[in-house]
């Protein structure tokens, strides 16, 4: 076995309020298969069909706790998933830096034999303990992996802002896998959290998507703020005043006409009190390059104070934002140095 940990406050860099962000990983344990050690592996077809286009794949699993023949096999892709494998096997594969003696079975390219199954199958084990910030006041939740998911089970609790704690496991736990979710490229979650003011719950539903036709008991949410229910909830809106086009002048000497509408932003609560600013909304139809490449964007919005839009500077005033921005994320993502720049005292 092999353990090692990640300081992902170091690694990654801190969160404001997070006191302890450690990863914690354990390689190569031994995967719990006592039934298959008493009676023996299930052998069958394992794989995948041609979904997205790639070509459909065949080799051999265990059917109770899915430790695969090493190597597992290349099998006809033909054959139906689930179905007993009563083939023959092949020879072990050599070690690294090793030739194998035992004779190679015929193969015809496309297809070769599983074989044997490994004597002492391993998995892993990981996790991770944060302490401090949390996204959620309280959240608990669940993950069965598909087939091809990189965890085969997870799962996480988190007290905000007491402490957050992760676990998954590759390998360990593959019989519960291969009976709850074993079709598919979907994890499973079940799982219920309380943040921002609501409390959801997801049963059994699609990890990381969400689906009109799931039905609200397997997929909802409660909204719990007194506020929310007795003054509506907080909400922008937007009103277009005036449209004008506009030039667009960059550091790095190129031009780009753009449309800039000047809207009017409200923001708060439908029966309580509502802030008001101005903002400038932007596009290019050609789009503006902003990184090495053909990475471009398309439109934006831009703050103009209040002074500006009463002498009628808006416009001038959201080119300049823009040129900012656009020259600021052109500086992070290495476009290209600005041409005749000015060396002060050179």
């Amino acid at each position: 076995m092999r353990f090692f940990t990640i300081d992902y406050r170091k690694d990654r860099g801190g969160r404001r309020g997070t006191l302890v962000n450690r990863g914690l990983f354990l390689h190569q344990t031994p995967r719990l298969t006592p039934w298959c050690r008493l009676f023996g592996h299930r052998p069958v077809v394992d794989g995948y069909d041609s979904t997205y286009g790639a070509k459909s794949a065949r080799w051999v699993a265990c059917r109770r706790c899915g430790v695969r023949p090493n190597p597992q096999g290349r099998l006809d892709g033909d054959l139906v998933l689930g179905q007993a494998y009563t083939g023959p096997y092949g020879p072990p594969r050599p070690a690294k830096n090793e030739k194998s003696l035992a004779p190679m079975p015929k193969s015809d390219g496309a297809h070769s034999l599983p074989g044997p199954w490994p004597a002492h199958p391993t998995g892993e084990v990981g996790g991770q303990v944060v302490v401090g910030h949390q996204i959620n006041a309280f959240a608990a939740e669940v993950t069965v992996g598909c087939a091809g998911s990189e965890n085969t089970l997870s799962a996480h609790v988190g007290i905000h802002p007491l402490f957050g704690l992760y676990l998954h496991t590759a390998g360990h736990g593959q019989w519960l896998q291969r009976r709850l979710n074993a079709i598919g490229y979907e994890d499973r979650v079940i799982g219920v959290s309380i943040g921002g003011g609501h409390l959801r719950w997801q049963v059994w539903t699609t990890a990381n998507a969400w689906s009109s036709s799931t039905p609200r008991w397997r997929d909802g949410s409660l909204n719990l703020s007194i506020l929310d229910r007795a003054l509506g909830p907080k909400r922008y809106s937007y009103e277009d005043v005036q449209t004008v086009t506009g030039l667009l002048r960059l550091p790095h000497g190129d031009e780009h006409l753009l449309t800039l509408t000047l809207k009017r932003q409200t923001h708060g609560r439908t029966r309580g009190r509502k802030t008001s600013s101005w903002i400038v909304g932007w596009s290019c139809r050609d789009g503006i390059p902003y990184r090495a490449g053909d990475r471009v964007v398309m439109s934006s919005a831009v703050d103009v104070r209040d002074e500006a839009v009463e002498d009628r500077g808006w416009p001038a005033e959201a080119l300049a934002a823009i040129a900012y921005r656009i020259t600021k994320d052109r500086t992070r993502y290495g476009f290209g140095p600005i041409p005749d720049m000015l060396v002060p005292g050179a």
